[in-house]
């Protein structure tokens, strides 16, 4: 056995390391395109797709967490930017010092509500954010989740 260079090392590594961020970011879209029924026919008709995600989670003991969670969709149609950004966060013990409870957080913005790639998942965030579907809040990490792993 020879050993090989440092730097040969070095550069084999970083590009294997290029090639998985590649794979991570297909992957998300992959995920994304996946769980929201987005048909090869629809992603034709648009450029750039880019789906970021982003996932921590902390905790300091049993009665203690931080979830922070974000999805950021984009991509252009016509030359027009359009996104969809959700940023999500849930902490236990809860605003009024439970540690029984979470409070939850959620933020979506939209710029393009009702374009076919997003009007659906638009939707369902909404009425998982406003109350209307049961385990709303658990439903949207799971949905960011789902895209991210």
């Amino acid at each position: 056995m020879s050993l090989q260079s440092l730097e040969k090392v070095t550069t084999e590594m970083e590009s294997l390391q290029n090639k998985t961020e590649l794979l991570q970011k297909e992957k998300k879209i992959i995920n994304f395109c996946k769980n929201h029924n987005i048909s090869q026919s629809k992603l034709e008709k648009i450029t750039e797709l880019q789906v970021i995600t982003t996932a921590e989670y902390h905790s300091k003991d049993e009665y203690s967490h931080l979830t922070v969670l974000a999805l950021h969709v984009v991509f252009l149609r016509g030359g027009v930017l359009r996104e969809l950004m959700v940023d999500y966060q849930d902490y236990s013990p809860d605003d009024s010092g439970s540690r029984y409870d979470t409070t939850y957080n959620c933020s979506i913005k939209c710029t393009h509500k009702r374009d076919p790639i997003f009007k659906n998942i638009y939707n369902t965030l909404k009425e998982l954010e406003e109350g209307e579907l049961p385990d709303g809040w658990n439903d949207i990490r799971d949905l960011i989740e789902a895209i991210h792993n």
